[in-house]
């Protein structure tokens, strides 16, 4: 073999071992992240005229998780703007009948209240007045399902052949020890006219937890008339996790764990709170 083409066999074998080489990842060199998309919708909305004020709050924790904030906001929206022009005809119809009624108003305001490992919980308050002698108040929670980006029926956390008697038991003598606390003598339900409410069709959110990615609790939650007479205005119960354990699903008892810790701190605007947490 000639020396010319010796050089030329070690200078392509150079080449070629250089190309592999910089088209290998070296061991040390971690994929890159991708980014976490943040959300595009807005944190209010207020739509406001002489028949109806219709205005929607989210806190800024909303935004990390932008399906859940894009599609509830795009819902409440929509209900409130059907809502106002709902009240132009409602109003205007009081009017000719010779009633003239205040100025709707409908406010929903969103509260985070704990994210898991696998899960996000979420509820509004809506305030409303659209006629009558008084306004009203209601609670609607959502559980988001993190892996699918979709809701997730909250009715799903509890195994399908789960006794929950015990668990509403406990959330009963729960409603009636805060009922006679706030008369000053002891209520039950059944002396109030009122039923023991069922888990089954129960509003509640999770709580969070000292360990982190889990939930240590549920906060059932009650709007009036739903557990007592509307003057005793709403109903927040806790069942801890050592009262619901034995009836949480297997599929969703790692979202579960410790105590319960205090819940996020939010960043609301003065308008968006009621006048009792100003």
């Amino acid at each position: 073999m000639s020396r010319a083409l010796s050089s030329r066999l070690v200078l392509t074998a150079l080449l070629v071992s250089t190309t592999v080489s910089a088209c290998q990842k070296k061991p040390d060199e971690a994929p890159k992240a991708e980014a976490k998309r943040e959300s595009t919708a807005p944190l209010s909305y207020v739509h406001n005229t002489v028949d109806a004020e219709a205005s929607l709050y989210f806190p800024d924790s909303f935004k990390a998780h932008a399906t859940l904030h894009e599609t509830l906001s795009a819902q409440d929206q929509d209900a409130l703007k059907q809502f106002a022009n709902q009240a132009v005809t409602d109003r205007a119809d009081l009017a000719n009948d010779g009633f003239e009624q205040p100025q709707y108003f409908r406010k929903i305001v969103w509260h985070l209240t704990a994210e898991t490992a696998g899960l996000v919980s979420a509820y509004s308050q809506i305030e409303e007045y659209a006629g009558g002698a008084h306004g009203n108040l209601a609670f609607h929670p959502v559980l988001w399902d993190k892996a699918s980006d979709k809701p997730l029926d909250p009715q799903t956390l509890f195994a399908a052949d789960a006794d929950l008697k015990p668990a509403e038991n406990y959330l009963c003598r729960q409603v009636e020890a805060e009922r006679s606390k706030r008369a000053e003598t002891p209520i039950t339900q059944a002396s109030s006219g009122f039923g023991c409410p069922k888990l089954k069709s129960a509003h509640f959110v999770l709580i969070p937890s000292t360990e982190t990615g889990k939930a240590a609790a549920i906060d059932v939650l009650f709007a009036p008339y739903e557990v007592g007479p509307y003057a005793e205005g709403t109903y927040q119960i806790r069942l801890p996790l050592t009262v619901i354990k034995d009836a949480i699903a297997p599929a969703y008892a790692a979202q579960f764990g410790g105590n319960p810790a205090p819940l996020p701190v939010e960043n609301l605007p003065p308008e968006a709170l009621s006048p009792d947490q100003e």
